[in-house]
């Protein structure tokens, strides 16, 4: 419902109300409102809508449609407003909306009216006279919020220019005055507000606002204007109207607490009429509000005054304003005025507020000459009530202290303002007040104000006998007494004037009674000290020598429970200025503190208290002091732990001595830690200081936490730029963290830090980017590790490089390396710096971290992520040419290429590693520009090539750098290896291998072969001969020599073993060498043979190369095995070969020289023909055994057992089923032996295997396990598992009671296998293909040893695993997963089986009936097979005589973990137990014997052919066939002759108990 509609009789009216427009405007609810004719010609719909929801009385929907109207004024859309219809509805509505109690409403409504006067400029004019006197209603709102915001809108209305805004109210002075009219005389709470629809006090408190509101206008209004210059008739008319009016003044009451705001407006515009003079130039005005206020006094009670205590003030003044009409006339205007007025004071003394005594003495100021009241009788007790009253307070409250103040001082004033002096009577009375308030609760030191006018105003003598007496009582009693009014006797002392002598005796008397007073309690001692410390405080310049004094007196009067009270007095006094005059006073501390120490009483809290005191005091004291301060300090130096935080370290005393011996002390007591957190508690020289001349830095800096280190670091930060000795210190000290600290944070944190000092002092920078970098790289990578040359692309060329034999400290390398990314990152932010040099040097660590990734156990791809690498940066290119010139030694400058220059620059290296990596750097450069090199150029350049090869290789003096040279040059011919014109070279190089002595072998021509090996790539043309027949076997004989000399088992040998290896393998790889030279095995046999034998020694060298030169060697010659069996060496190294597995290599670690040997080893064993099942026992007990054996080695260990047991399991399922059917004797007799004997060991699992499948779970989840121990334990069972291939049903069953009679294995394993696998990870198991999930090939990995790795290929085993037990246990699994207690992992497994194991076993189930079926239906013309894939369904019928005899079986969307189901459709010619007993039957074959479709069909379909064949069905399984054994019943019955299946039978008689026929009870012989 709204307001809106026809008002007829406004229709007719000329009255338009506060309108000057032609419509009415009106706060009335029911008048006023726009008529829906004007409403429909606004512009657009959508302000019609508006209005509309404006003139509904529910506000929210005000507030939306207030909401919805800004933002159309804000677009300062004109064409919607510029009419007349708009400002005439608006003008309507708006005083219906300013009256709302929502003040949203109340401050858009004002703020869109101002929008729309800032919007229509000029043409809003007219409607001024409608808007303004609203608006500025508004900015006298009660709220606050109202009247801010419309002030603050009005203000930017009229562009900020506060000019126009006051000018506002004397243009529009009528209207507004014409507005209060009507709000005050002609609205009342029955006109504004429906009372159909609001509540009665809802609409007083809506009047109520507008009444104050409109007070507040008019009180606004008079303020701005003079009102005698306005000579506008009409508004004088309408003020005086207003003033007169006596219903307005009757607002005022104090009765009721909803009036008291309205009350105090009109109290304060009775003060602005009194200051226009329109208040006593208006007798009716005066006299209507005189009555109304002398009446209201006797509102005022006891009950009440809490409530309007705010208003006591403005009563005061307004009462002082009247009185002052013609000399007090006022009180005349009521009889019983004086005595309203002293009942108004009695209840306003005793509940004051602020500016009540102010009041109170201007009234009997004014008033005294009119005796309204009496001095003596009724003036003054109201004073000493109020006094009363306000000592009776319980606390203070918020205007306590001031309100003290204004009572004392009116009081004062009050007392002198007609007596020159005060009598002995009132004296004593004004005396008992002040002790009464001194016993108040109030504190003199806090009142400052108060403590000055009660000192002007009283004896000091009095106060000092006070003090004295009050002293006696503490001393007399051992109660504690209140002290607050010991402590304002004193500030009133200090306060006083002329004091001088009574506070000299009060201070004389109070050393005596400390000195010479037996004191019975502590608390006299402690009130004494309290006045001393307040005489502290004080500025009186006389009392020096006594307080001096006291102080000396206190080494002597201190006890050990009183040395806390004693210090807070020194460290008070040190504070004062009679400290600071006053030398003596070092004596007294040093004093103090001998007495002190002699007491017992702890350094801890004797060092707080000298901390306290200034470093004047402290540097007097110490060099004042003897040996007792110095001891003191260095006590609490070796108790100190921080247990303060530090805050100690802040005070005055600590110096450079003092902070270098807590250093010590930290240092001694590892809590350097501790002091650096609290550093910054020191000051700044002292921090200084300790970082200069201590190892602080050194010992915490990244040994702390980051925020601790980052401070740190910001303390050393101002210093940088001018220290370079503290700013290199800090650069070493983040050297040493990058190398030793693995923490990604610290290494951010160092980088920072880094940038910040170069960018601070450029002289550090040789700190981080060094010149000699080489000789930084040698200390640290000194060799060149015989591993290195199994994983880098220069393989045996490695040893053209002479260098110390042995390994790599891996930390260091690893430092190096650290060095170099930390470099790296260094000149990420600062480019500018980068070297060729430095290059080189990050390019060299690129390289080595290859070679550590591959020999370390730990790979870290981090180590390897450079970014200012040769390969890498775009700054850098090479010329072929260039290279070659300088490897060829030619004369040939490299033009600007200083990088080359660096690279070649090898005549001073101080070891030959970095020379090493430097040609590995040479040999990637030359491999990537060789792509643009022709076959034409490098055929040019062959000449100058074997010149410079046979120099090397012929002569003696040969350096490394010559042999790496030439190594380079010959690999840059691999464009044209199959180049008849390399066959010279060949030849050459092996001409120098031909009469060789073995000495000369091992000490210099194994470089030669070495780099012969080079040209005998593998050609791609098959008949291609690398060396001529004749050279080759000269070649052999020489190798079959230096095989039969003592040196080729010598240490120095092996190096020439390697290259012979190589050498022979690629030989071999070239069909063209057995065809031309035959006899090349002989010699590679032997030198194999001595090979593998020298792995198995512990003291051979290089035998990890060894071992795998040997296996490639091995790989080749096994090619020709025709041949190579006749060598006498053939058994040998077949032998040998089996061995490799079971040794040990103490060098073994798992990494990728592990992975190779491994994965090599693994494919020469499987794929050629030896003897692996010999090796069956010792494989399984160094698996079950081997607790400390590499991954790789496990891993190479569970691949051979797989294939061993997968080959066994064909002999054994054999002689199991073998077995079984030579037993002699009744069926009956073979279930009884099966029942009572035990399984041959032959046809059980291994125990030892099985045992570990429950001794070895992993007891954590995969992310927290050792991911070896994890791997393993499901190898174990992957082993089990093998047992399970292609085995016969009775063999699977002895197998699976065997795991189940072993603590339920299977069920432990499936939750274990659904406990770790994440069966929500949706994203890894979409990447996992159905054939990773179904076939696991452990060699898939290529036999990688990293965490990561085996980490992901243990979540796929898992799911391996899992797949596999549900093929291989049958219905265990749905009973498994039935007996989940967990709901919610119940629902987590069979969701992720659904979705990825399900499909894979339904899929191979269907494919296996689809594959099979037609052997069923070829064997039976009347079966019929149909298999629906989408449902999931197989369909078998039989057509016997016409009619369909037809099962079903439904395979279910979770299966296995739901059985599939046999289900009977239709049957024919049997009877519905029988056909019951054949689904029975069909399904047990799937319950029971983990059978699959198509073995329950060809169960069916023997029943149902033999069943109409005439065949005699089992009376007890109504089945011709048994599901299980697939026997005829044999067994019959000699007296009622049924018959039985044998295990029928068998079952009934354990179950009975007997031996009687189910069917006639007779006797049935075991034997017939």
């Amino acid at each position: 419902m709204s307001f809106g509609g026809t008002n007829t009789f406004q229709q007719f009216s000329t009255d338009f109300g506060l309108g000057h427009n032609g419509v009415k405007i009106s706060l009335s609810y029911f008048d006023g409102n726009p008529e829906p004719s004007l409403m429909n010609a606004l512009k657009s719909n959508q302000l019609k809508l508006i209005f509309k929801s404006l003139l509904k009385r529910d506000e929210t929907t005000k507030e939306k449609a207030l909401a919805e109207l800004t933002p159309l004024i804000k677009e300062s859309n004109l064409d919607l407003f510029n009419d007349d219809i708009f400002p005439l509805c608006w003008s309507q509505i708006y005083s219906k909306l300013i009256i709302c109690d929502s003040k949203n409403i109340r401050i858009n409504s004002h703020k869109i009216t101002l929008l729309l006067i800032d919007l229509l400029k000029k043409h809003v004019s007219k409607y001024l006279k409608d808007f303004i006197p609203f608006v500025l209603l508004g900015s006298c709102d009660s709220d606050n919020l109202v009247s801010s915001t419309t002030a603050q809108s009005l203000f930017v209305c009229f562009n900020k220019d506060g000019k126009k805004g006051k000018t506002l109210w004397i243009v529009f002075y009528e209207q507004i005055l014409q507005l209060i009219k009507d709000i005050i005389i002609l609205q009342n709470t029955v006109t504004i507000s429906d009372e159909s629809h609001t509540s009665k006090e809802n609409a007083e408190l809506r009047y109520n606002r507008l009444l104050l509101n409109s007070i507040s206008m008019l009180m606004q209004l008079l303020q701005k204007i003079d009102i005698k210059t306005i000579d506008n008739k009409i508004a004088s008319n309408l003020l005086k109207e207003i003033l007169t009016e006596e219903s307005f003044w009757k607002l005022f009451s104090l009765k009721n607490s909803s009036s008291y705001k309205t009350s105090e407006n009109l109290l304060k515009l009775i003060v602005i009429l009194y200051k226009t003079d329109y208040l006593f130039e208006n007798k009716s005005i005066l006299k209507l509000f005189s009555r109304t206020l002398l009446k209201s006094l006797s509102q005022i009670s006891s009950k009440n005054i809490s409530n309007l205590s705010f208003l006591l003030p403005n009563i005061l003044s307004v009462l002082t304003i009247l009185n002052s009409y013609k000399n007090g006339r006022f009180w005349s205007y009521d009889k019983t005025s004086k005595e309203k007025l002293l009942s108004f004071l009695t209840v306003s003394c005793k509940n004051p507020y602020l500016g009540l005594f102010n009041g109170m003495f201007a009234l009997y100021e004014t008033t005294s000459t009119l005796n309204v009241l009496d001095y003596s009788t009724e003036w003054n007790p109201l004073w000493q009530n109020a006094i009363k009253a306000l000592n009776d307070r319980p606390f203070l409250g918020r205007f306590g202290a001031q309100l003290y103040y204004e009572l004392w001082s009116n009081y004062f004033k009050f007392l002198k303002y007609n007596n020159t002096s005060i009598d002995d009577e009132l004296k004593l009375k004004l005396e008992n007040d002040i002790i009464a308030t001194l016993h108040a609760k109030i504190d003199l030191q806090e009142l400052h104000d108060l403590s000055i006018i009660i000192a002007e105003n009283i004896d000091p003598n009095f106060v000092t006998t006070k003090l004295e007496d009050e002293l006696k009582i503490i001393m007399s009693s051992s109660d504690s007494k209140e002290t607050k009014f010991l402590k304002n006797l004193t500030f009133l002392l200090i306060n006083c004037n002329n004091n001088e002598n009574p506070v000299k005796n009060f201070l004389e008397n109070l050393i005596n009674i400390l000195t010479n007073s037996d004191l019975k309690s502590n608390q006299i001692q402690l009130e004494i000290l309290n006045i001393y410390s307040y005489f502290f405080e004080s500025k009186l310049q006389f009392i020096g020598d006594n307080l001096q004094k006291f102080i000396d007196e206190i080494p002597i009067l201190v006890e050990e429970i009183s040395i806390e009270v004693y210090s807070k007095i020194l460290l008070k006094y040190s504070k004062s200025q009679y400290a600071s005059d006053n030398n003596t006073f070092i004596n007294s501390l040093n004093d103090f503190i001998t007495a002190s120490t002699s007491l017992g009483i702890p350094s801890s809290k004797l060092i707080p208290f000298l901390n306290s005191f200034s470093s004047d005091i402290l540097k007097l004291l110490k060099e004042e002091s003897d040996s007792s301060v110095i001891e003191l300090v260095d006590n609490w130096i070796s108790t100190y732990r921080f247990e303060d935080n530090g805050a100690i370290l802040h005070g005055n005393l600590f110096d450079e001595q003092i902070i270098a011996k807590l250093y010590k002390n930290a240092e001694s007591n590892n809590t350097t830690e501790l002091l650096s957190i609290n550093l910054s508690s020191l000051k700044l020289p002292l921090q200084k200081y300790l970082i200069d001349n201590t190892a602080i830095l050194e010992n915490s800096l990244f040994q702390v936490s980051p925020d601790v280190t980052d401070s740190l670091f910001k303390l050393c930060h101002p210093h940088l730029k001018v220290d370079t000795p503290l700013a290199k210190k800090l650069a070493k000290i983040i050297l040493n963290n990058i190398i030793n600290s693995d923490d990604e944070e610290n290494f951010k944190l160092s980088l920072k830090y880094s940038v910040e000092l170069i960018n601070q002092n450029i002289e550090i920078l040789e700190e981080f980017l060094p010149s000699n970098v080489e000789e930084l790289f040698n200390r640290y990578v000194p060799i060149i590790d015989d591993k290195v040359s199994l994983v880098n692309s220069f393989e045996l060329n490695t040893y053209l490089v002479n260098g110390k034999e042995g390994s790599w400290n891996l930390l260091d390398v690893k430092k190096v390396l650290k060095l170099g990314i930390f470099v790296d990152s260094i000149l990420i932010q600062l480019p500018d710096f980068l070297t060729d040099e430095i290059a080189v040097f990050l390019t060299v660590c690129s390289q080595v971290s290859d070679d550590f990734n591959c020999i370390s156990s730990v790979p870290e791809e981090a180590l390897s992520d450079f970014n200012f690498t040769l390969f890498k940066s775009n700054e850098y290119s090479f010329d072929f040419q260039s290279i070659t010139t300088k490897l060829l030694g030619l004369d040939g400058p490299s033009g600007d290429n200083f990088t080359l220059d660096v690279l070649f620059d090898d005549d001073t290296r101080q070891s030959n590693t970095y020379f090493f990596y430097k040609s590995r750097i040479l040999y990637k450069i030359l491999q990537n520009e060789s792509d643009n090199i022709s076959a034409i150029y490098l055929q040019e350049l062959l000449p100058s090539i074997e010149k410079y090869i046979a120099k090397t290789i012929r002569g003696k003096a040969s350096t490394e750098y010559e042999y790496r040279n030439a190594f380079l040059l010959l690999i840059c011919l691999d464009k044209i290896i199959d180049d008849d014109k390399l066959t010279r070279l060949r030849t050459l190089m092996a001409s120098e291998l031909i009469g060789t002595k073995g000495e000369e072998l091992a000490d210099r021509t194994y470089k030669t072969i070495i780099l012969l090996n080079n040209l005998l790539g593998v050609s791609s043309n098959k008949e291609f001969i690398a060396i001529t027949p004749q050279r080759l076997i000269m070649i052999v004989k020489n190798i079959n020599q230096w095989m039969d000399s003592d040196i080729a088992f010598e240490p120095e040998f092996i190096r020439a073993r390697l290259a012979l290896l190589n050498f022979l393998t690629s030989l071999l790889k070239m069909p063209s060498t057995i065809d031309t030279c035959p006899s090349v095995i002989e010699p590679s046999a032997r030198l194999l043979a001595d090979s593998i034998t020298m792995c198995q020694l512990d003291d051979t060298p290089c035998y990890l190369s060894l071992r795998l030169q040997s296996l490639k060697l091995y790989q080749e010659v096994i090619k020709y095995e025709s041949i190579f069996v006749e060598n006498e060496y053939y058994n040998e190294i077949n032998d040998g070969l089996l061995e490799l597995p079971f040794i040990n290599f103490s060098d073994e670690c798992n990494n990728q020289i592990s992975a190779i040997f491994y994965r090599t080893l693994n494919q020469t064993l499987t794929k050629n023909n030896l003897n692996l099942e010999s090796q069956y026992d010792k494989l399984l007990t160094m698996i079950v055994s081997g607790n400390n054996l590499h991954i790789n080695k496990i891993r190479l260990t569970v691949s051979l057992l797989r294939d061993i047991i997968q080959k066994k399991q064909q002999t054994t399922v054999i002689e199991f089923e073998f077995r079984t059917k030579e037993t002699t004797g009744t069926e009956i007799e073979e279930k009884e032996m099966k029942a009572s004997s035990p399984i041959d060991e032959a046809f059980k699992l291994p125990e030892t295997l099985v045992k570990l499948l429950s001794t070895e779970v992993p007891q954590d989840y995969l992310e927290y396990e050792n991911e070896i121990s994890f791997i393993k334990y499901l190898w174990y069972w992957k082993l089990i598992l093998c047992f399970f291939k292609d085995i016969s049903y009775n063999l699977r069953q002895n197998y699976l009671d065997q795991l189940k009679n072993d603590e339920d294995l299977i069920s432990k394993m499936l939750s274990f296998c659904a406990d770790q696998i994440d069966l929500q990870d949706k994203e890894f198991w979409d990447q996992v293909t159905s054939d990773e999930l179904t076939n696991y090939s452990i060699s898939d990995t290529e036999f990688s040893p990293y965490k990561e790795e085996i980490q992901f290929e243990c979540k796929k085993l898992l799911g391996n695993i899992m797949y596999e037990l549900f093929i291989n246990v049958g219905s265990m699994s749905s009973s498994w997963w039935l007996n989940i207690k967990d709901k919610s992992l119940q629902n987590k497994v069979e969701k992720f089986v659904i979705q990825f194991i399900s499909p894979i076993l339904i899929g191979n189930e269907l494919d296996d009936l689809n594959n099979k079926m037609d052997r069923l239906i070829s064997a039976n013309d009347s079966l019929k097979i149909k298999i629906n894939k989408i449902t999931q369904e197989v369909k078998a019928s039989y057509l016997i005589d016409e009619q369909k005899l037809e099962i079903s079986f439904k395979l279910p969307i979770n299966y296995p973990l739901t059985n599939i189901e046999a289900i009977g459709i239709s049957r024919v010619g049997i009877s519905e137990q029988k056909w019951k007993q054949w689904i029975m039957s069909t399904q047990r074959v799937i319950t029971g014997m983990n059978g699959s479709v198509i073995d329950c069909l060809e169960l069916f379909t023997k029943n149902v052919r033999l069943q109409f064949s005439g065949f005699e069905e089992c009376a007890i399984c109504y089945s011709i066939l048994h599901a299980v054994d697939r026997k005829l019943p044999s067994k019959t019955c000699p007296t009622c002759n049924n018959k039985y299946h044998g295990a029928c039978l068998y079952k009934w008689f354990r179950s009975s108990g007997n031996n009687t026929c189910p069917m006639c009870r007779s006797e049935i012989p075991f034997r017939r």
